[in-house]
């Protein structure tokens, strides 16, 4: 009998990497002079003098002129090494129409990173951070009417600190504040710690070593004195609360807001106490546009957010009949746009905090997010940089991968603490697509300097992010850093229940980071550190067992010698923010960023960009997948099967412990409440963690995923017991049901050699409960093997397809399926036959091919429909 399998192929493609940021209209009404465009950019001796474009970084800049190739390509991240340790110097002229006595600001939104800004030969600022936004002074006397001069001189990060860490003012324990230098198999620098700059831009394990120089965000100087703008709004922060406590509804409510505004003084008049502002409140993406708000509000000033160019007043406005927003599979993602003065933010309704109760009959507390009064069930993955080069990924790209965790259900990202603050768009995408962010502050896997200098630009980085991006509704709680509570108790870099080190780690967490948070954001939750046990962690900032506690908090977790397929090796913890496996890019991705001789398992060129450092005892880390491959699988032959194995081998590890993790929000386990698994993106063509290549192809994981995280899952699970193979299935529910909602699961026994199906059987009018799982079956597995009439004598050679619908209406709510023992182990493997036997043009950039088979062919999946090789694979996804 012939199989006929019918796939879409959905091929949007994601855009050019050329970034322009999204400013609010109006927004820069008060601009004198736009400075962004062409500059001239040369190095330190002026052996190179370029034209270039601002925002953009010294790489793109070099490339862009046919300096340097493809970064990525081959050794590139060390053959350019020479680039980030030169100092580099931007410079352009500027006009000005007429000076006003008042003077002006120069707004610099992102340096990246230890620069001196210049203009008209006078020193105006010394920048030490990538994440803070520069205002600076420019009085009338420093300018002058007509042509003018500005120069940003970069010092080399690498340079700048190795520097830091020699000159440190205090004693430690160490020379300098471990880490000092990343792993040998990185092939990056050292003391990242020491300048607040991307971390991972000086290496990371899935991740290259490009400390770029440059101006990546927009320029501009502002006249903040204007006639045109009464009071100029720089930032809108937005708390809501509902005026009455009850149960989270969809339907119109009453709601108290306190907007609290940040305005640049204005040098002709003294500070006032209070500012009459027109506020509006009006639905965003809403047809016809609803106003819900307009009026003349009075705002007090609150002088203890006063900082060295603005001041912060606050309003309190009661409005009505305003509509919730809701994440991704739990309610419509209603939006509002508030304007005031001349600026505007995109807000939306909701409540979040993360719920620490005892749990009925165990030891521990809960810890999950609670959104609009509903304990929710966070599915997603790690984000981490996009790209090496921030100023070149644009919206698009951000759509593709969105669209990418919306297809595969996502409602969650957590925004990695080694990485970057995003860039607005990325916040309005979560807000419009309903992904919760868990946003971490830009600290991770570290010890870090403690010196007053220091604390004091780290603290104006909070206020500069939580004013920034406060009032995204998707933002759903901060956390202080990734992984550096875990460093501190675990003594990763010697650190160990030394006192330096703890005095150090609540300074800078909780007395620096988390008391910011709490005066400027009190709407949202947050944790000193990713993992942490949760409330126990602030009661003591060192408590023992932070990584390997399942009973509180969240857990990260990574296990490259135990089996994947062994659910016994596996935590069961309340939360699971990182777990996950390695796989390699596809072969027609690493064909654009290798040259033929790097093309096999073992060259130069493989174990180059494998990062891992952990299995040396293994091999390394490419030696480590296959390890783990042949536990389970016969490793091929072939150099394009064995980069397919490593993502056959990724999936079937993740889909395992995805399903114990969702199975296991059922109160009778563990009451687990997150499954964020690493990573959902990448930053460049590697070997990594993550289910979708960079370009933005699917792996095969996210088909896996995309399965896993639908809103109604039947999972099957086999386990040793007492010698005996055990089996289980549960059912597990992530949405509300009205009624009394009636399932019924069908299973299907196969052999790899049939041509038909084995034996079927049902369970009737099963109930779907709201929120929850509970288990449905269980049982040896030899009941499910004897169904198979002697052709599973070999559990190795029988697989199980199931399926959940709905009793009344027959819709498919789940399809899933399991091998009953490893494929190394079959004999009943045949040869599938696979053909494709149709290719059809759709509508909406699809395409529709038909495969056949004439046996069942195990972990089928198409890539690179389009595109040749030493081209990009198509950046679509198969239905």
């Amino acid at each position: 009998m012939l199989s006929l399998i019918t796939v879409t192929v959905l091929t949007g493609f994601f855009g050019n990497y050329n970034f322009t940021e999204h400013h609010t209209p109006g927004i820069y009404e008060n601009t004198v002079v736009d400075l962004n465009g062409r500059w001239k950019v040369h190095n330190k001796n002026n052996s190179i003098n370029i034209d270039c474009d601002v925002p953009g970084q010294i790489y793109t800049d070099l490339m862009s002129v046919g300096i340097l190739d493809d970064p990525y390509f081959g050794f590139n991240d060390v053959n350019y090494k020479w680039v980030a340790m030169d100092d580099w110097t931007y410079s352009r002229t500027f006009t000005m129409e007429t000076v006003r006595p008042e003077g002006y600001l120069l707004v610099a939104e992102g340096l990246d990173t230890a620069a001196k800004v210049i203009v008209n030969s006078e020193l105006v600022l010394e920048a030490d951070n990538m994440f803070r936004t520069w205002e600076i002074a420019l009085p009338a006397t420093l300018l002058k009417t007509g042509t003018n001069t500005i120069e940003v001189a970069f010092q080399s990060a690498v340079t700048y600190a190795l520097h830091q860490n020699n000159t440190y003012p205090q004693a430690t324990p160490h020379d300098g504040i471990p880490p000092a230098c990343r792993p040998e198999q990185w092939h990056g620098e050292c003391h990242a710690n020491f300048i607040r700059k991307e971390q991972c831009s000086f290496s990371w394990d899935w991740g290259p070593s490009f400390p770029t120089q440059g101006i990546f965000m927009p320029i501009r100087i502002v006249d903040h004195n204007s006639e045109k703008v009464t009071h100029d709004v720089k930032n809108i922060k937005f708390i809501a609360v509902p005026k009455e406590e009850k149960k989270a509804t969809h339907d119109n409510e009453d709601w108290q807001l306190t907007i609290d505004v940040e305005v640049r003084k204005r040098t002709t008049v003294d500070d006032v106490n209070k500012i009459e502002l027109l506020t509006e409140l009006v639905s965003h993406k809403a047809d016809p546009v609803e106003t819900i708000h307009s009026n003349t509000a009075t705002f007090v000033v609150l002088p203890e957010q006063d900082r060295a160019h603005t001041r912060t007043y606050r309003a309190i406005i009661p409005v009505v009949n305003v509509k919730r927003w809701w994440p991704n599979g739990h309610g419509k993602q209603n939006l509002y746009k508030l304007k005031i003065s001349n600026n505007e933010v995109q807000v939306g309704f909701r409540t979040s905090r993360i719920v620490q109760d005892p749990v009925p009959g165990q030891v521990g507390a809960t810890f999950y997010f609670e959104i609009n009064g509903k304990p929710i069930f966070m599915k997603g993955a790690n984000w981490i940089p996009s790209d090496s080069f921030e100023s070149r990924l644009d919206r698009a790209h951000l759509e593709g991968l969105f669209d990418s965790y919306l297809d595969a259900n996502f409602n969650t990202l957590r925004v990695w603490g080694g990485g970057v603050y995003m860039k607005k768009p990325f916040y309005d995408l979560a807000d419009e697509y309903g992904f919760m962010i868990w946003q971490e502050f830009m600290f991770a896997c570290a010890m870090y300097p403690t010196d007053a200098a220091y604390l004091s630009t780290v603290k104006e980085e909070v206020k500069d992010q939580i004013n920034r991006l406060q009032h995204h509704v998707s933002i759903v709680g901060w956390s202080g850093n990734n992984e550096n509570e875990a460093a501190l108790v675990y003594g990763w870099y010697g650190s160990t229940f030394n006192d330096y080190y703890i005095s150090d780690y609540s300074k800078l967490y909780f007395t620096t980071i988390l008391d910011t948070v709490k005066l400027l954001d009190p709407s949202r939750p947050s944790v000193a550190s990713s993992p942490s046990n949760g409330d126990e962690t602030e009661d003591d900032p060192v408590r023992y067992n932070v990584w390997y506690n399942y009973t509180n908090g969240d857990v990260h977790h990574y296990d490259y010698d135990s089996d994947c397929w062994d659910l016994s090796t596996y935590p069961t913890p309340r939360f699971s923010s990182e777990y996950g496996i390695q796989s390699f890019s596809s072969y027609e991705l690493l064909t654009t960023v290798t040259t033929e001789s790097d093309r096999f398992y073992t060259s130069d060129w493989m174990n180059h960009r494998q990062h891992l450092h952990l299995v040396e005892h293994l091999g390394g880390g490419n030696n480590a997948m296959k390890i783990q491959a042949e536990k389970h699988f016969k490793w091929p032959n072939s150099f394009t099967d064995q980069l397919l194995m490593t993502q056959i081998q990724q999936a079937v590890c993740i889909k395992h412990q995805t399903e114990l993790y969702l199975r296991g929000r059922d109160p009778t386990k563990s009451y687990t409440m997150g499954a964020l698994y690493w990573q959902g993106n990448d930053i460049w063509p590697t070997v990594s963690w993550t289910s979708i290549e960079y370009g933005g192809t699917w792996k095969m994981l996210h088909y896996y995923v995309k399965r896993m995280f639908t809103d109604v899952l039947v999972s099957m699970w086999l386990e040793e017991v007492s010698g005996f193979t055990r089996f289980g299935v549960s059912l597990v529910s992530d949405t509300e049901h009205s009624g009394d909602e009636r399932v019924e699961v069908t299973y299907h026994l196969w052999s790899l050699d049939s041509t038909t199906v084995l034996a079927t059987w049902h369970q009737h009018n099963l109930h779907l409960p709201s929120n929850t799982a509970y288990e449905i079956s269980a049982g040896d597995v030899s009941e499910i093997l004897d169904r198979g009439n002697g052709k599973c004598t070999n559990p190795a050679n029988c697989f199980v397809l199931y399926t959940a619908t709905n009793h009344t209406s027959g819709e498919v709510l789940s399809r899933n399926w399991n091998l009953l023992g490893s494929p190394k182990n079959a004999t009943a493997l045949r040869d599938p036959a696979m053909l494709i036997v149709g290719i059809d043009l759709l509508p909406d950039n699809k395409v529709e091919i038909q495969l056949r088979a004439v046996y069942p062919a195990l972990f089928t999946w198409l890539s690179n429909v389009i595109g040749d090789q030493g081209e990009p694979p198509s950046a679509g996804h198969f239905s």
